[in-house]
């Protein structure tokens, strides 16, 4: 069953970022986007909408204590800028560090295949015991892919996830990264493979 996430804020891009990214992830959404009656009204979406993970920031940053005493089974993060301490793992970092706000989610994410250990730091995976260091776009497209066993993404589809919509020269970016992706990883695994499907695009299948 799909979890929940609420976020709260006043920064409209941000909202829809997070929305979006929780969306991808597969899970349900409610968002918060105004100033009014902060408070109130995040204790009732909690109490309602039971969230699994609850995202603060800007004046709704300073409600999560109050997001605690209401729910006490979602995880709260507050988003910050200048955050002062890297081992305080309740606040994430504003600009979105995508590496903080990835382990968020992966904590719930039920469609983690869980054959592949992420390591954007090192720049590499750790699959069936082998450690394969790899390119940016290589990992960021494995890393969608994995993350959506068995979906079906066009060259576009994740051209767009990956490098944006803005990329230039995109969609041949995404095919090179994944031809040598698939290099590096081809039969390491008869659980799991990746799969061109020629004309169509590429996916992560899971036996």
């Amino acid at each position: 069953m799909a979890k929940n996430v609420l976020i709260a804020g006043e920064n409209e891009e941000l909202c829809d970022f997070l929305s979006n990214y929780a969306e991808k992830e597969g899970f349900n959404v409610k968002v918060i986007c105004d100033i009014r009656d902060e408070e109130q009204r995040i204790i009732r979406e909690c109490t309602l909408f039971k969230p699994d993970i609850i995202l603060l920031s800007g004046s709704y940053a300073d409600e999560d204590d109050e997001c605690t005493h209401s729910t006490l089974m979602a995880d709260v993060y507050s988003i910050v800028e200048n955050k002062s301490n890297p081992d305080d793992l309740s606040l994430l970092s504003y600009p979105i560090d995508m590496t903080e706000l990835s382990a968020v989610f992966d904590k719930h994410n039920e469609n983690k295949t869980g054959f592949i250990k992420f390591d954007k730091s090192g720049m590499k995976i750790i699959a069936e015991g082998t450690e394969i260091p790899l390119q940016l776009n290589e990992y960021d497209a494995l890393y969608c892919l994995s993350r959506n066993p068995n979906r079906v993404f066009s060259r576009s589809q994740l051209a767009y996830e990956v490098l944006g919509v803005d990329a230039p020269s995109g969609e041949k970016a995404i095919e090179d990264a994944v031809i040598s992706l698939k290099e590096k990883i081809d039969g390491l695994s008869s659980k799991w493979s990746l799969k061109f499907l020629w004309g169509v695009g590429y996916k992560f299948e899971v036996l």
